[in-house]
């Protein structure tokens, strides 16, 4: 194989059969010229072979076959092969299955030619054959591939809430038997907080500088140096789910008190009576101003407000046990994880299932990037979802990773939290790095 000048370029190829050999010399084909990528196919005794050539250096191809008959396509684009996400050179066939798998491109224009010993069609204008609508390409999967960096313990706590300040730390709130211990994690290990005040926290969420910290029916606000003051308080329950800035921030209790906290005093915006016994956990999830999604405790609906208005109202069947935990990406709307692993998607009309791997019970999710939820369970199960291509393959992180409680990405890094195997009163921070997934 060699590189010529566009003005010179050419196709040969030998078709040779049981009584001798023919050669036979092609033209290119037509309209080559206005293209800047061609996918040279041929098909042979059942097999295919592609390559992909950058017009742009100019083509020249030869091939001994050894075949009754021969068919020959030339896709062609408009478009550079970077532009198309192809690489140079030969082309390989991959699994439907396999991560990156991916179709040919559309071509611009498509051109083949029918060879035997005896005779060639030249080239005809056409569509791909059936095994090139077929064939799919080892590309770049989407998926993260985490693998374990380095791993830390924290002892003597069970319970916790984390929740990132940058992309450098996190704060983590710890408590057993009733005492409360914060800690800043990085990915290199964990220091104790020296606050003067470390609220005992059921949940923490961070907007900007702000540090929001419920304990039991009180909602506390302070920042990175501590100086934690009461804010506001529910009638009802602990509050246990927190979003928002401190202009439009919403709260909600575990009894089912949804409430709203803009630029004047804490609103109630419903009251959700636990009625239910699923095991439906509470949630608020800020949509965009005064716009929030809701998981009433207990019951198995799915509701959104608007400005203290109920405007949607869903619910899903009974095996799905309740709602967990949800998120938001982009250009997909709000990817809602359920207590038995199933997953539904709210995209502002409607509650979609997906179709999803059953695991075992998630206890804990965020958004990786702005295409990717990532979920951990209580078995150490590591599941990504990404937008456009679906779940990943499900990961095992480490042999000795925990029940997961806890996710909380600094960077690029993801620490996964959560007792190692058999052990209660310790929290094991396992830190992962994600390149892009063999698939």
């Amino acid at each position: 194989m060699r590189s010529v000048r566009r003005s010179s370029l050419s196709c040969v190829f030998v078709v040779a059969v049981a009584c001798g050999a023919s050669s036979t010399y092609l033209e290119p084909p037509p309209n080559v010229a206005a293209h800047r990528t061609l996918i040279f196919a041929l098909e042979a005794d059942g097999g295919l072979a592609l390559r992909v050539y950058d017009l742009a250096d100019g083509f020249a191809f030869q091939s001994e076959l050894e075949a009754e008959r021969v068919v020959g396509t030339a896709l062609m684009y408009t478009a550079s092969p970077e532009a198309l996400g192809l690489p140079l050179g030969e082309l390989d066939a991959a699994p439907p299955e396999t991560c990156g798998a991916a179709p040919l491109p559309v071509a611009d224009r498509v051109y083949r030619f029918d060879a035997t010993r005896d005779r060639t069609s030249g080239w005809q204008e056409g569509a791909p054959g059936e095994a090139l609508a077929e064939f799919r390409w080892k590309g770049a999967c989407p998926c993260p591939d985490f693998h374990l960096v380095r791993e830390f313990e924290i002892e003597n706590h069970e319970v916790f809430a984390v929740a990132a300040v940058d992309d450098t730390r996190a704060l983590l709130f710890a408590r057993r038997n009733g005492a409360s211990t914060g800690y800043w994690l990085t990915t290199d290990g964990a220091t104790e907080v020296a606050f003067d005040f470390v609220p005992r926290a059921d949940a923490v969420h961070v907007a900007g500088d702000d540090i929001w910290i419920s304990e039991d029916h009180t909602l506390y606000r302070g920042d990175a140096s501590g100086g934690f003051v009461r804010t506001a308080s529910t009638s009802t329950g602990s509050i246990v789910s927190i979003d928002g800035p401190a202009d439009d921030l919403f709260f909600i209790s575990d009894q089912g008190v949804l409430m709203h906290m803009g630029e004047g005093q804490p609103q109630v915006w419903a009251t959700r009576t636990r009625e239910g016994s699923t095991s439906q956990v509470a949630n608020v999830l800020r949509l965009g101003p005064g716009h929030v999604a809701v998981s009433p405790p207990g019951l198995l609906d799915f509701e959104v407000y608007r400005d203290g208005v109920l405007i949607d109202q869903d619910s899903v069947l009974a095996d799905a046990r309740g709602l967990f935990a949800m998120t938001t990406l982009e250009d997909f709307g709000v990817f809602a994880l359920y207590e038995t692993s199933e997953v539904f998607r709210y995209d502002d009309a409607s509650l979609l299932s997906l179709p999803s791997p059953r695991l075992a019970f998630p206890r804990a999710l965020i958004r990786y990037a702005p295409d990717v939820a990532v979920y951990g369970t209580v078995s150490g199960e590591l599941q990504a979802f990404v937008r456009d291509y679906g779940f990943c393959d499900t990961r095992f992180p480490a042999a000795t990773a925990p029940s997961i409680q806890g996710l909380v990405q600094l960077g690029s890094a993801l620490l996964v939290i959560g007792p190692p195997p058999g052990s209660r009163a310790i929290l094991r921070v396992q830190v992962l790095e994600a390149g892009l997934s063999e698939g």
